[in-house]
């Protein structure tokens, strides 16, 4: 079985994105999926790079893109997946 853990950055303090990010290591979570779309907004560029360093490549993040460029930052700074409600857009 696969575990993902979803979480919204932006309802979570700094210390509790640190005690998440935890708990889906201990956890062995497969994957951290920073944001649904239904939360106030997306996942920093360094809330991402913290949640790297955090995991230790023991986890994939996840992270939603709104553009080409953003979904390139996001991999650049430490996501394995990139997903978007505006994918067709990017593609073309």
């Amino acid at each position: 079985a696969k575990l993902t853990v979803v979480a919204e950055p932006g309802w979570l303090s700094e210390d509790l994105q640190v005690i998440l990010c935890r708990i889906a290591k201990r956890s062995e979570a497969d994957c951290l999926h920073w944001g649904s779309g239904f939360g106030p907004r997306a996942v920093s560029a360094e809330e991402l790079v913290r949640s790297r360093r955090l995991l230790n490549d023991f986890c994939l993040l996840s992270a939603p893109a709104s553009s080409l460029d953003d979904a390139l930052a996001l991999l650049a700074q430490g996501a394995a997946r990139v997903w978007s409600p505006n994918g067709a857009s990017i593609l073309s």
